[in-house]
């Protein structure tokens, strides 16, 4: 029941949200404050905006496919 369990207790966390149009929207969550948001500490900014347009996914098993899916997908 690994699903399950993620659910109840996220497995990892980049501490952002974002929306489909890549505006990102919390920099903080699930985290209890800013000082423990990898988001925050790289300095993201609620309003900043991710470059859909680059983040192509031409191979969905590659490296950076996988990584964007687990961001905005996942």
């Amino acid at each position: 029941m690994p699903s399950l369990y993620q659910v109840a207790a996220p497995l990892a966390s980049f501490g952002l949200s974002a929306d489909n149009n890549g505006r990102i929207f919390n920099t903080v969550s699930p985290f209890a404050n800013a000082g423990e948001s990898p988001a925050a500490e790289a300095g993201l900014l609620h309003g900043d905006r991710l470059d859909l347009g680059r983040m192509r996914c031409t191979d969905p098993r590659s490296p950076n496919c996988v990584s964007l899916v687990a961001v905005l997908g996942g």
